[in-house]
């Protein structure tokens, strides 16, 4: 992907993570997002935008860990979100 493009991406992903319309995943998805996005590789971006893809109400409840990730999206970016989410 070129440089202009992971530019737009990334502009993407800000917007889908910030304007979910459950506001306790804009705010979990926003924030990690916004603190991350500029350290994350191509390859974490597309899981990332996966991720995004999904209902509002799974996100939450795999974030907070209240019901178990499946397995395609039990990934490394997952991870993270779940480890910054504890640390607030």
């Amino acid at each position: 992907m070129s440089d202009t493009n992971i530019n737009y991406f990334k502009k993407r992903l800000i917007y889908k993570s910030n304007n979910r319309g459950l506001k306790e995943t804009d705010i979990i998805l926003g924030g990690f997002v916004n603190q991350n996005i500029n350290q994350l590789n191509e390859e974490h971006l597309k899981m990332l935008d996966e991720i995004l893809n999904q209902p509002d109400i799974d996100l939450y409840n795999w974030i907070t860990q209240n019901k178990k990730t499946p397995d395609q999206y039990n990934n490394k970016i997952m991870k993270m979100i779940q480890e910054w989410l504890n640390t607030k």
